[in-house]
């Protein structure tokens, strides 16, 4: 299993966190709370912090299958958060 770089997202209100977590939700990553690990699709496992002062979501893959490159993952978050940001 490998990582990826960590992902670093601004613009982050709580009602942006919430849809995010939504649309997450609907890809299989359930977040809880504004940080935690999440266990996902594919083998990958998000660990994801978010700070409500600063509207940061620091996201990193802490693991992954080799199926899955960081590039298409990152890809991914980009697309599911730019609709709320």
């Amino acid at each position: 299993m490998a990582s990826c770089d960590p992902f670093l997202f601004k613009g982050i209100t709580p009602q942006v966190f919430h849809s995010i977590s939504k649309e997450l939700a609907g890809k299989g990553f359930m977040l809880s709370g504004p940080q935690g690990v999440v266990n996902g699709p594919f083998g990958i496992v998000l660990e994801y912090e978010w700070n409500e002062l600063t509207g940061e979501l620091n996201i990193q893959v802490i693991e992954k299958s080799f199926f899955v490159s960081c590039n298409q993952i990152k890809q991914q978050l980009n697309q599911a958060l730019q609709q709320y940001i």
